[in-house]
């Protein structure tokens, strides 16, 4: 077994920081883990996103990008961006405490097919509004994508959050954007499929715009179950975003109105001052193509197959229709 794939485990029902009970793996990837742990006083559930203690050793780039995502999330309250509850060291592993959200990420709804159009809008409105918040704390995503939103659920209401700014720009007027931009130059930080044109040339450049870009492919995404340029190699693919014309959502999606397609290829324009300016912008876009949907055209869970409470009815009076109907027949 990996070393790092051993740690992951050997943390399970450890305590961290003397006061988190760690109950479960929650996902993985290759700069560390997330767990469902329990605060020993309060009891409190909460999520513990923690880098591998041999990266953190030898690079020390993983741990400036968590303390990044530690001061990023902190920084904005917003219902739309997942909370941030502080940050600890334990044996040397950087340790951040996120509320726990029980849910689904939008990349495995995706991964079912289209979704209907007003759930898509009012995925990206949320988003939009997460985002936006985070822009007005002068923080830039720059890795927005299907993963990196997550569904939820209050009460019957879905909410939209955005998870993971551990590649967020910082912009602060009181500091050298020497010192706070920490993408070296021609080092790419970002998912290509959902990079902005501009991003790709030099990162450093990335502003509020470059998000609006990467949600514009979620939203062309979500609409058509793919993204808007596809190729054979990462290299073959920047040139096309960066020299091609995007897919057209309405021959994937005939049944998108064609205002909506406007508003996609608005956010997909290469040239970032073609583009809506903020994210409040596009937000206000969407909103036009909001509908009253029924819970379960809003619910994250109905994708998964559960029915929601109009279906339900609806089967319910199937079945007894049939019910009488044999019963009808056998009386004959």
């Amino acid at each position: 077994m990996p070393r790092a794939a051993a740690e992951t485990q050997a943390l399970i029902g450890k305590t961290l920081g003397g006061r988190f009970v760690v109950e479960r793996l929650l996902g993985e990837g290759g700069m560390g883990a997330v767990y469902a742990a329990q605060e020993v006083n309060t009891q409190e559930r909460v999520a513990l996103k923690v880098v591998h203690a041999e990266l953190a050793a030898r690079h020390k780039e993983h741990v400036s990008r968590f303390v990044q995502e530690t001061l990023a999330a902190a920084l904005v309250n917003h219902p739309n961006v997942v909370r941030s509850l502080g940050a600890f060291d334990d044996e040397g592993r950087p340790v951040l405490v996120l509320e726990l959200l029980e849910g689904i990420s939008l990349d495995r709804v995706i991964r079912k097919g289209p979704l209907p159009i007003a759930r898509a809008v009012e995925i990206a409105l949320q988003a939009s509004e997460g985002i936006g918040a985070a822009h007005a704390k002068g923080i830039v995503h720059r890795d927005l994508k299907p993963a990196n939103v997550f569904l939820t659920e209050v009460g019957e209401r879905l909410r939209v959050v955005v998870l993971d700014f551990g590649v967020a720009l910082l912009h602060d007027p009181l500091r050298d954007p020497q010192d706070i931009r920490q993408t070296a130059h021609g080092v790419l930080l970002g998912t290509l499929d959902y990079m902005s044109p501009e991003q790709l040339q030099d990162a450093r450049t990335a502003d509020a715009r470059s998000d609006v870009y990467a949600l514009g492919v979620i939203l062309f995404e979500m609409l058509t179950g793919r993204v808007p340029f596809s190729a054979e190699t990462d290299p073959m693919l920047v040139v096309q975003i960066l020299t091609a014309p995007h897919l057209d959502v309405s021959n994937h999606r005939p049944d998108v109105p064609a205002e909506l397609v406007g508003v996609v290829d608005r956010a997909l324009a290469k040239d970032p001052a073609r583009r809506f300016q903020s994210m409040a912008e596009f937000a206000a876009a969407l909103r036009a193509f909001q509908r009253d949907a029924s819970p379960e055209a809003a619910s994250p869970l109905a994708p998964l197959g559960s029915p929601g409470r109009s279906n339900l009815l609806q089967w319910i009076v199937i079945v007894v229709l049939a019910v009488v109907a044999i019963t009808a027949a056998l009386m004959r």
